[in-house]
Formats: structure tokens, sequence, C-alpha cells
């Protein structure tokens, strides 16, 4: 997927505009519109044996970040519940959530920053094994 400032909004420009047109940015352009069509086809596939709500979800968040979407509604028809599945997704949903998988990669982080300095301070305090190594390459250097 990849962000909106990249994609260009609106139609391509007129005719007259063409000597002004960038058609380097035209094939990018097209060539995201092609992945994402690839990744939304290779959907279905991830979605095996799945229930129907978590298929619902799936679609949603692929559809708000392909289209750039403020707010995706589905309503789907669940046929064995007779019921509907109603799902809603904003944008904002999607950067709650990433600054939460941010914060918990950020205290993961501190957490195993804490652990490395716990084991230097226990390796340490019961010897560290420096001074056998400072005294080894003494020896090996006096001793050919």
């Amino acid at each position: 997927m990849h962000d909106a400032q990249d994609e260009p909004r609106g139609p391509p420009p007129p005719p007259e505009m063409e000597d002004r047109f960038d058609h380097s940015e035209a094939i990018r352009r097209l060539q995201r519109c092609i992945n994402d069509l690839v990744s939304l086809l290779a959907l279905p596939a991830s979605w095996g044996g799945s229930e129907s709500v978590r298929i619902a979800n799936t679609l949603a968040d692929a559809l708000l970040g392909m289209l750039h979407l403020d707010l995706v509604y589905l309503r789907l028809n669940e046929p064995s519940a007779g019921s509907f599945i109603e799902i809603v997704r904003s944008a904002l949903e999607v950067l709650d959530g990433q600054q939460s998988l941010y914060s918990a990669e950020l205290t993961l982080a501190e957490a195993r920053g804490n652990e490395y300095r716990s084991l230097i301070q226990l390796y340490k305090a019961l010897g560290g094994g420096w001074q056998l190594e400072a005294n080894t390459q003494t020896a090996q250097a006096g001793h050919p």
C-alpha cells in the first residue's frame, strides 16, 4: 500500500497541457493501482475457512488503505445466520491502531534494553570476565 501524498488526485490534464504532463508520474500511479488490484485479488486466498466477520474486517481494512478513504461501511448478508454483518472503518481508527502498535513496540524495545542492561550488571557482579581476558592477553603477549 502507499501514502496518499504519493498519488495525484483528479483526472489527467487536458490535451492542450499534454506537453507539460508528467508521463513518469502517470506510469508510477498506474503501477501502484495495479499492485493494489493484485493485492485485493489475492485477499480471498487468505480467507480460506475464515469466519465472515474476519473476511469483512480484512476487506474493509484493505479498501480503506488502498482507496485512501476516510470511512468504509460494509453491510453483508450472512446467509447461515439469516442476518447482516455491518463493518465500519475510519482512517482515525487505523491511525489509532498504528499509534498503539508503535507504542507497544517502543515499550518492547525499552524492556529488551533493560533486560540486556540487567544481564550486563549481573555479568559484572559475577566477575565480568574482563579481568580474565586482560590477563590472558597480557600473558599471551609475553609468551610467544
